[in-house]
């Protein structure tokens, strides 16, 4: 029978022995854990950050930062639905004559203007308005059928980790050959 006293004291009188040993017994617990249900693991991990985003101070906006939406009076004045694309040029030219350095527009260019939206005027006055006028950053999508050389071009692809929460945006992707930047980076 063999004698398990002498290692014990041993383990027992010396500090790297036990913090070798508490090492190991936390990375077999861990890998265990990681190997019967990731997301729980990844969900543990996180939960330190995700009180901390929860309950934290708001982050002071900048007071030169301007956000221009669509609202109760714009859809009253113009209609609900897709608007004629040369409203979204006169107001890009009215933001940029504002002094604006840069210049973010969330709008789907996945699709050409109908007829009674002012079609392809309408287009060719929007594609003007990003050559005349810049930088402007536009969300990249690979079906848009409106392309400009001259705007910069952004993602707005968010990640989830294993347990299905989105904490953070890429700051790039790639996109067949192209990488393309956070649409929140790309006029920096």
């Amino acid at each position: 029978m063999p004698d398990w006293q002498k290692p014990w004291r041993l383990f027992i009188a010396s500090l790297p022995l036990q913090a070798l040993g508490i090492g190991m017994l936390a990375t077999l617990l861990s890998t265990t854990l990681w190997s019967a249900a990731p997301a729980t693991l990844t969900a543990l991990e996180y939960t330190v950050y995700d009180t901390w985003s929860r309950h934290r101070a708001a982050a002071r906006i900048s007071p030169s930062l301007t956000i221009v939406a669509r609202d109760a009076a714009s859809e009253k004045r113009f209609g609900k639905g897709p608007w004629d694309r040369s409203i979204l040029a006169q107001l890009i030219v009215t933001i940029h004559e504002a002094g604006a350095a840069v210049i973010g527009v969330d709008h789907r260019l996945d699709y050409a203007s109908p007829a009674q939206l002012g079609g392809a005027a309408s287009d060719a006055l929007f594609l003007e308005t990003l050559r005349a006028v810049s930088p402007i950053v536009l969300i990249h999508n690979i079906d848009s059928l409106l392309q400009s050389d001259a705007a910069i071009y952004g993602h707005i692809t968010v990640a989830s980790d294993l347990d299905h929460v989105s904490r953070h945006i890429p700051s790039s992707i790639r996109i067949g050959t192209r990488t393309v930047p956070a649409f929140r980076s790309s006029g920096e």
